[in-house]
């Protein structure tokens, strides 16, 4: 029912999903809720992009259950500094695009103080 990409690692026998594309549908926080439960069927997830304004900071709380997660895109959210407090639990956490969010210099400095190898994009 959700209308994105993915791609899978070609090099593992078994073929695992690594990356998940959703920029092209509009997501909601229940949306993101449900999708988290079927993406963790998938243990080797390192790449999960959204692009949707229905995403607020009560939608990020659900993505605590994809802990390995490396990438992540929240482009063009809703989400605000408060929502950031919920990804400090990705610890594995290597990129996050937050391109066209409201959260602030404040806020991605606050969360670096807790991740500070994350490479944040604004």
């Amino acid at each position: 029912g959700f209308h994105g990409k993915y791609d899978v690692d070609e090099t593992s026998p078994d073929r695992p999903v690594v990356r998940v594309d959703l920029r092209y549908y509009e997501v909601s926080d229940e949306e993101v809720a449900n999708f988290t439960k079927v993406l963790q069927a998938f243990p080797r997830l390192a790449t999960l992009q959204f692009k949707s304004t229905k995403i607020t900071d009560a939608g990020l709380a659900h993505l605590k259950d994809l802990p390995l997660l490396r990438s992540l895109a929240l482009e063009n959210s809703a989400i605000t500094d408060a929502g950031l407090g919920h990804l400090k639990a990705l610890t594995y956490l290597e990129e996050l695009d937050l391109k066209g969010t409201k959260v602030t210099d404040a806020g991605v400095q606050d969360f670096q103080t807790a991740l500070p190898k994350v490479k944040v994009e604004r």
